[in-house]
């Protein structure tokens, strides 16, 4: 199993030429599932944490207010729409409010609170 993921990884480095390896995402129902050697840093976007985890083994994150950015946790399914979020982003992505709705709620996300944390 591992020679065919080490496989598939050189295979998407070639033809996407990436400058760093390919990151794997692993959805953890518990953040106790969290590995130990993980680096966790104290707060973080879940881009954020893919990007560290370009350059280091393995990042984590998932604790209670340790992910900082409610779109990535909502699409993550770590949580839901916090509330007046898309009153926030008026004037951000569109000057009409339901537009805002529309278009963040089209976004592909997990259902709400499936997940607790997140390892790259």
């Amino acid at each position: 199993m591992l020679d065919r993921i080490k496989e598939l990884s050189d295979t998407l480095e070639r033809i996407l030429r990436l400058r760093t390896p390919p990151v794997g995402v692993k959805l953890l129902k518990d953040v106790k599932e969290i590995p130990h050697q993980a680096y966790k840093p104290d707060r973080a976007t879940v881009c954020q944490i893919t990007g560290i985890a370009r350059y280091h083994a393995i990042v984590a994150a998932g604790e209670k207010g340790k992910i900082t950015c409610p779109m990535g946790a909502t699409a993550l399914g770590f949580s839901g729409w916090p509330s007046r979020f898309f009153e926030t982003r008026v004037g951000e992505y569109s000057d009409d409010i339901n537009a805002v709705k529309k278009m963040l709620l089209g976004t592909p996300q997990i259902k709400p609170h499936s997940f607790s944390a997140v390892a790259d």
